[in-house]
């Protein structure tokens, strides 16, 4: 059982967990994740993982907040396709 289907839906997620997740499709990583256990907040999600900014629930958190598994669950990925050859990407909303 993976990081990420080991967590209950109020448990805070970790960058573990999250990383957990991005391997298993269920966000698209926008760097390298660290495994180091550390809670994730808002802030860090949004640089972690591929997120929306379109929802407004998500967007009222202070950048601070601990992140639970509901949370980041609720917030809707933005799908990112590629668009040309050199490397240039289009974000779908």
């Amino acid at each position: 059982m993976g990081a990420w289907s080991g967590i209950t839906e109020n448990e805070l997620i970790t960058d573990t967990d999250l990383s957990d997740a991005a391997n298993a499709g269920i966000f698209t990583a926008l760097t390298t994740i660290p495994t180091t256990n550390k809670v994730v907040t808002k802030e860090r999600a949004i640089t972690y993982v591929n997120l929306s900014a379109t929802d407004n629930t998500f967007n009222g958190l202070s950048n601070t907040k601990m992140m639970n598994k509901t949370i980041l669950a609720s917030v809707n990925q933005v799908e990112t396709i590629p668009f040309n050859e050199l490397g240039i990407y289009y974000t779908l909303k």
